[in-house]
């Protein structure tokens, strides 16, 4: 079948220290930026059909993607400025796709090191919403940690992230959908449309 044949490409295409490369397969984000959030969507793609870091054809490309992410999370060379133990990289897309990634194969895989270090990242997604004021006065998501601008498409990816994370037992607060829904509703209150809108 089409996931298959995918599936094989991308086995076929994973970099011997268990990471997609972005830029060699037509990317534009070279390094960190580009690589974690590739290997993040190849994880999920191998999920997705069923495979995780114990079971499955692919289980050995799973365990050397997820073991990729483990090692090259939290550290402080690749941040940016910005260090969290459990980020990858400054950019929230990036770190919302990885997440989820190690969410869902912490749900699947049980491995033990896979779920602990997922916590950590949905902790690093939890500090990185945007608060007004407190704590109870939280949005969505920028492009980085404490930025100012709430970004749809961005809190997608951290949302789907925390989503993963529950499914797998994690701890999440809740405070953090509670003001991402907060927001969306803000959002939809466009008022009355008009004839033509």
């Amino acid at each position: 079948s089409a996931v298959d044949k995918a599936l094989e490409w991308l086995a076929r295409n994973q970099e011997a220290d268990g990471r997609w490369d972005n830029v060699k397969h037509g990317g534009k984000h070279a390094g960190m930026i580009g690589d974690v959030a590739m290997t993040g969507y190849a994880i999920l793609a191998f999920l997705g059909a069923g495979h995780s870091e114990r079971v499955g054809k692919y289980k050995e490309n799973v365990a050397k993607g997820v073991a990729w992410l483990i090692d090259n999370q939290g550290k402080k060379e690749i941040l940016g400025g910005v260090f969290h133990e459990g980020r990858w990289v400054s950019l929230n897309y990036t770190n919302g796709i990885a997440t989820m990634a190690i969410s869902e194969a912490a749900a699947m895989g049980r491995v033990q090191k896979t779920k602990e270090r997922a916590q950590k990242a949905v902790d690093a997604v939890d500090d990185a919403q945007i608060r007004r004021g407190n704590d109870s006065d939280r949005e969505a998501w920028d492009y980085g940690p404490n930025g100012g601008t709430n970004d749809s498409s961005i809190m997608a990816w951290n949302i789907l992230g925390l989503k993963s994370a529950k499914v797998a037992g994690l701890k999440v607060d809740p405070a953090t959908f509670d003001g991402a829904l907060r927001w969306i509703d803000a959002g939809q209150d466009l008022g009355p449309l008009k004839p033509g809108d």
